[in-house]
């Protein structure tokens, strides 16, 4: 299970936005490439395409907060 959090940093000048999520996952299963799911990429490369919608529309996207739970 992943959870959101969006955090949209609205300044008329120069917004931001920053994703942060919460995975139900080994450590182990990001930046591995030898993890057969996502092949070596990290928790912001998986959500990539939610940051892409808002650097289309003029935010900043600042690096991913990723926050782990380990079962």
């Amino acid at each position: 299970m992943v959870k959101f959090l969006y955090l949209i940093l609205a300044d008329a000048t120069e917004p931001k936005f920053l994703l942060s999520a919460t995975w139900n996952a080994p450590e182990e299963s990001f930046n591995n490439p030898n993890q057969p799911l996502w092949k070596g990429k990290s928790a912001d490369d998986a959500l990539s395409n939610i940051g892409a919608n808002y650097s289309f529309v003029g935010y900043t996207v600042l690096p991913g907060l990723l926050l782990r739970c380990f079962s």
